[in-house]
């Protein structure tokens, strides 16, 4: 009887260790949050969500942004089947889940597939970086003529042309600099009190603090960016196709080996600018 009871008592515990770490795999992780969704779109959720496509058609939005998390993580061919079929997946979120585009008029399909565990709309409140939410913003991005102006950095959705980030601008009065292609986004100059109308227009994916003035000692770049983290395991990355803007100043060193092999350099400084130690 004891044994009995210890082999019902050890499989009661692997079972539930079991169904503990299938749920952690569909944890989604924001900045400001952490949630296992429950499986399964609620009818409340159904509506909500047509709702929020009933508004984009009003303001003549083509498609609607979501937070959606699939049962399993899709190969290259069954997301461009998912995009054939109206799910358009962008940026990754830790929990398989993607921010995805979904055409107007297209949500009711998207709803009821069965390989979407949950879906939930993208919205303004998601799309503020906690910091700026609190008001923690450094002085470099406060104008110093108009204190009620702050830098911000916005980024758009994939599948919303860079160019349309002067028109987002424009919608709340705000200065946009030139865009950066990488970055899919630009420094827009915006009235603080404006800041939840720039969250709540449907391009926009993301909104941070703009970007603090370049130096020449930067040692601390690294660790800001975590790169010890994803190197290590279980990421393993080696950041081979990834690209990265490099701020350097003063002038190049002509005699670098790397530049320079001992065959002659292939530099040419064309402004004098002196060699900076750094």
């Amino acid at each position: 009887m004891r044994s009995s009871l210890g082999a019902i008592t050890l499989a009661s515990i692997v079972f539930a260790s079991s169904a503990m770490a299938a749920e952690s795999v569909y944890e989604i992780q924001l900045l400001e949050q952490k949630w296992t969704p429950p499986a399964g779109v609620s009818a409340a959720m159904s509506r909500s969500l047509a709702d929020v496509e009933s508004r984009a058609l009003e303001a003549g939005s083509g498609s609607v942004h979501v937070l959606v998390q699939l049962v399993d993580i899709p190969s290259d061919a069954e997301k461009n089947a998912l995009w054939s079929d109206g799910l358009d997946l962008g940026a990754y979120v830790p929990g398989r889940a993607w921010i995805a585009a979904v055409p107007v008029g297209r949500m009711a399909d998207i709803v009821a597939r069965k390989d979407v565990r949950a879906i939930v709309p993208w919205t303004a409140e998601r799309k503020v970086h906690p910091n700026l939410k609190q008001g923690n913003v450094g002085s470099w991005a406060i104008d110093p003529e108009r204190p009620d102006w702050i830098m911000t950095f916005v980024q758009l959705h994939h599948d919303v042309d860079l160019s349309e980030i002067y028109e987002v601008g424009d919608k709340v009065g705000g200065v946009v600099m030139p865009p950066i292609e990488g970055l899919h986004g630009a420094t827009v100059w915006v009235p603080i009190e404006r800041l939840a109308k720039l969250a709540a227009i449907e391009e926009v994916l993301w909104i941070e603090e703009g970007p603090q003035p370049l130096t020449e000692t930067n040692d601390g770049a690294r660790a800001n960016m975590r790169a010890d983290n994803v190197i290590a395991a279980p990421y393993n990355l080696s950041g081979n196709g990834v690209r990265v803007f490099v701020y350097d100043g003063g002038s190049v060193r002509a005699t670098h080996e790397t530049f320079n092999p001992g065959t002659g350099s292939r530099v040419t400084v064309i402004d004098a600018t002196a060699v900076s130690s750094h």
